[in-house]
């Protein structure tokens, strides 16, 4: 099985001993646009441009992967959104396509509104054509919600007839997490040392979140040291985009 992403995807795979095609490494992330475009929708000529930084990139990064499918008898695209928006349909019908987004959420804004109708009127279209659709989400996430505004059918409904409904993809599998003791001896900690780990998401504003919880540590500290008699470690784990 090879592996073909951008970074910092790929210094993970490797880490983990996956084979990466070579010719992927010139493929750019596309994860940092679609972020902003889905928090921020579009405004003004900015979220346009934006818009068509995203798709440039797309277009740019298939052409880098042209060719490399043709050699699988299986291609399993997580979120490879180049396949939707440049590959052909013949490209497309080899293809199982795994995401937990398939409908833009409308806003108050005139123009926000114009970008949803036309992605949604994309995904409508172009996500009918894989091999096979997983929808990793619940369909709570878009109960109630119709393709165009007010109008057209409902998405739920679509993604029951149209997609295997696979739920949420945990990156782990609880019955097999190393017990605390485990835990503390291989990352370093003490038994008795007093821990509190905080995890930030970019989608979460973790820069906003991040900096709440560094607000309220000297109370928090204080607050452990008068109870326990005992320092706090903080452990913060954060992406790649959050500084």
């Amino acid at each position: 099985m090879d592996w073909c992403s951008a970074e910092p995807a790929i210094s993970y795979l490797e880490l983990h001993g996956c084979n990466v095609l070579e010719k992927c490494r010139a493929m750019h992330s596309i994860s940092g646009i679609v972020e902003e475009l889905f928090n921020k929708g579009l405004r003004g000529v900015g979220g346009l441009k934006r818009l068509g930084e995203k798709l440039g990139i797309l277009r740019r990064n298939w052409g880098i992967v042209e060719g490399i499918i043709d050699r699988y008898d299986l291609v399993v695209a997580d979120e490879f959104w180049e396949l939707v928006y440049a590959a052909p349909p013949a490209i497309r019908r080899r293809v199982v396509f795994l995401t937990d987004i398939v409908y833009m959420p409308y806003s108050f804004s005139a123009l926000g509104t114009i970008g949803s109708l036309a992605i949604n009127a994309y995904f409508h279209k172009a996500l009918q054509g894989f091999r096979r659709l997983d929808y990793l989400n619940s369909l709570a996430e878009v109960r109630g919600r119709r393709w165009f505004i007010f109008l057209g059918r409902r998405v739920d409904r679509w993604i029951a007839e149209n997609a295997f409904i696979a739920g949420y993809a945990p990156s782990y599998v609880p019955g097999k997490l190393l017990p605390k003791r485990d835990a503390r001896r291989m990352l370093g900690i003490d038994m008795d040392e007093f821990v509190v780990v905080t995890v930030g998401g970019t989608s979460a504003g973790s820069r906003r979140l991040l900096d709440c919880i560094y607000s309220a540590l000297p109370t928090i500290g204080e607050e452990v040291r008068r109870r326990t008699g005992r320092e706090l470690l903080v452990i913060v784990v954060r992406g790649p985009r959050t500084e």
